[in-house]
């Protein structure tokens, strides 16, 4: 199996991107679409050139400006820049994973849509510190502001590393705050101590499994919520359905500590795509005990 075939594996949900360097030798694209805390999906799509370019595109269901933040392998911050949803980014050199953070738009921006890009340093107070004129007028003992946040893996790992994308609302009295408390549960996983009034509205970690003759033979796909417990989940992959709690079909489902539960499968390869030419997507919809709302989340990777 080539390595492009070999990452096809690990894309379930995780936005596809380095598959040029593999010998691929036609444009790829990687989708991904998830809930945000605050109601709405917002969705990234990444072009791989044949010449390795990369590319991000969002958009969203309601008017948006996010702060995007583009981070290496090593989590060193390649650049942060501030657009107005639907918006295009050429992804930076070395960059496997960006976060987008739900700001205020700047007053000249017009409140979304027009897809222009803001140097963070030039933009109002309230953007890049979430509070602007709000700053001290809050009660005591309030907790904050919600900010959204998500993350999107750029390039996932075949070689069984976990790759996660999340969709979090967090209170904090400032955008630095929340930043805080997001990397520390990113940093920990599954089973950190988030605190009060951090919302985990999708956090997904995928990972190939593999054999013994060092490919994959299968994907662990694991969800995650937080002081909630799953009522119901289905994993589609292909149109197929390889996971389901509610008739026990290949689902682990147990708690974590610190108030956290979890779902887990283990896809097969066969599950998968992979021709020379190949066309994967996935799905997961879930609801929660204390969510009742089906909810939902999506991945595509097609290199046709």
């Amino acid at each position: 199996m080539n390595l492009t075939r070999t990452f096809a594996l690990a894309s379930v949900f995780a936005a596809a991107l380095t598959f040029a360097s593999c010998g691929a030798t036609a444009e790829l694209k990687g989708k991904t679409k998830m809930p945000l805390p605050g109601g709405g999906h917002i969705e990234g799509e990444v072009t791989v050139g044949i010449g390795g370019d990369k590319d991000l595109d969002l958009k969203a269901t309601r008017p948006v400006c996010v702060k995007l933040c583009y981070s290496s392998s090593t989590g060193a911050n390649l650049g942060c820049f501030t657009v107005e949803v639907p918006a295009s980014s050429q992804v930076p050199a070395g960059a496997v994973s960006v976060t987008a953070t739900i700001v205020p738009c700047p007053e000249s921006g017009g409140g979304g849509g027009g897809g222009n890009m803001f140097d963070p340093g030039t933009l109002p107070q309230q953007v890049t510190q979430g509070i602007g004129p709000m700053q001290g007028k809050m009660p005591a003992g309030h907790p904050g502001p919600l900010w959204e946040m998500i993350g999107l893996t750029l390039v996932p790992s075949a070689t069984g590393a976990v790759n996660v994308n999340f969709s979090f609302g967090i209170r904090a009295w400032d955008l630095e705050a929340a930043e805080g408390r997001r990397d520390n549960v990113l940093l920990g996983g599954i089973g950190t101590q988030t605190g009060p009034d951090f919302n985990i509205c999708f956090y997904s970690e995928t990972e190939a499994k593999i054999g013994p003759l060092g490919v994959p033979i299968g994907v662990w796909v694991r969800q995650a919520e937080v002081h909630d417990t799953f009522y119901d989940y289905m994993l589609r992959v292909n149109g197929t359905v390889v996971a389901d709690l509610a008739t026990s079909l290949n689902t682990l489902h147990y708690p974590e500590t610190n108030g956290w539960d979890v779902v887990e499968a283990l896809v097969p390869t066969s599950a998968f795509d992979t021709g020379s030419t190949f066309s994967n997507a996935a799905r997961s919809d879930w609801n929660t005990i204390n969510n009742s709302n089906l909810l939902y989340a999506t991945s595509s990777l097609t290199n046709l």
